[in-house]
């Protein structure tokens, strides 16, 4: 319980923003109150007792400054019978009333018809986080549920938050279980530990692919080089190689599982790049202006992409699970599709557009302009955006079409699944 609670106080600090409680989560918490059951109902009286809990600097350093905004917290525990691993023979009943339980909570959750930002497996412990409307970058009424071998844990926040700050918590959360035994099998002195950076000789390269949380600064300018800063016994971790014309940057634990990297950037200059991907958790940054002909960017798994594109031809980009892309683009031709709660804050000018979101995705560009405009919103997705000439717009199953400007329209929205599409201006 120890590990969930601190995890979760860290979860705490990467919201700014709650509002009054909603119905339906209210209900929830009230219905699983039950013998059992342990529940928590934190209101805003009582935070400056968080103060006093014996946990370190930069924990109670995050949860601070959402103190003075968060109208109340809560937290169900379900117990889980527990038993050593060598007798789970023994137990086999015990094991199926602890899968029934995991079943039931999973049921009332998928009961609340929210939106799943995303989902986290690693050995014993599962995450999934899902939340209810998302808006212009904000999300309402989130949940987190933690199923691990020795219980259930539901958190409730009822209000609205910003998706950037969602998805650093959900990036934060793959490396919480990515490093959640590290303690017990790797062993660093601290005092040891410092910065170097390191040049690295990889050949040439028209595309990047940036994993596992690391963050690339990348120029556009000659001539080609790498850079790794990191923790300097941490070095040899801290993968770059070129394969196929892609530089790849991760870090490689396969000899050293739940290895912990505090601090990595990766510093690249290249003259071109027609490719951009990340996953789980990295962040991408374009120090200059990016100036190219076509551009693919792929962002998953909770990372970042941040920069301003100049496009001349078509630039697509493809966005899942949490990801985040902030950027200016001006180009001829976009293509954007994007689900699993991932954002995409654009801002620009394209001539024409795709965009198909689904699954609580968000396409927030009312300051991008479109010529003509395709779109279409499943699921619970959001589209917000500014067309000029001629826009086709399909909506369904709750997705939203919001827009800027007086184009001519051909539309095909279900209302009866919860379909809308309107004009904001």
């Amino acid at each position: 319980m120890k590990n969930i609670v601190l995890f979760i106080l860290l979860f705490l600090g990467s919201f700014t923003t709650c509002t009054a409680q909603n119905e339906k989560i209210d209900q929830l918490f009230n219905d699983m109150q039950k013998n059992g059951v342990t529940s928590i109902e934190i209101k805003k009286p009582m935070f400056a007792l968080l103060n006093s809990i014996d946990i370190s600097d930069d924990y109670l350093g995050k949860i601070k400054p959402i103190m003075r905004d968060v109208d109340g917290l809560k937290l169900l525990v379900f117990s889980k019978i527990t038993f050593p691993d060598h007798l789970k023979s023994e137990n086999r009943g015990q094991i199926k009333m602890n899968e029934e339980k995991s079943e039931r909570v999973s049921k009332l959750l998928s009961d609340l018809n929210l939106n799943e930002l995303m989902s986290l497996k690693s050995d014993d412990v599962s995450m999934k986080f899902l939340a209810e409307n998302a808006r212009n970058g904000i999300l309402e009424n989130l949940i987190f549920n933690v199923d691990s071998k020795d219980e259930i844990v539901i958190f409730m926040l009822n209000g609205k938050m910003k998706m950037d700050d969602v998805n650093k918590m959900i990036s934060s959360s793959e490396n919480m279980l990515t490093v959640k035994n590290a303690k017990k099998e790797v062993s660093i002195n601290k005092n040891s530990v410092y910065l170097s950076g390191e040049d690295r000789n990889v050949g040439e390269f028209s595309g990047i692919s940036a994993s596992t949380g690391v963050v690339v600064n990348f120029k556009q300018e000659n001539p080609t080089s790498v850079k790794v800063v990191a923790d300097a016994d941490k070095m040899q971790y801290i993968i770059t190689k070129v394969e196929g014309g892609i530089l790849n940057i991760y870090i490689d634990n396969k000899d050293q599982k739940n290895l912990k990297i505090k601090n990595i950037s990766v510093n690249v200059s290249a003259p071109k790049i027609e490719q951009i991907k990340t996953s789980s958790g990295a962040i991408f940054n374009s120090i200059n202006n990016i100036n190219e002909k076509r551009l693919a960017i792929d962002v998953s798994s909770g990372s970042v992409v941040n920069g301003t594109l100049n496009i001349k031809d078509h630039a697509v980009v493809e966005i899942s699970s949490g990801a985040v892309i902030n950027s200016q683009i001006n180009t001829n031709e976009i293509s954007v599709k994007s689900s699993s709660g991932s954002t995409a804050n654009l801002k620009g000018s394209a001539k024409f557009g795709s965009v198909d979101m689904s699954s609580g995705a968000v396409f927030n560009a009312e300051g991008f302009k479109f010529d003509q405009l395709k779109v279409q919103s499943t699921s619970g997705a959001r589209i917000s955006t500014h067309v000029l000439d001629e826009l086709y717009a399909r909506a369904s199953s709750g997705g939203v079409i919001e827009y800027k400007g007086n184009p001519k329209i051909d539309s095909d929205i279900s209302k009866i699944s919860g379909g809308s599409l309107r004009k904001t201006d």
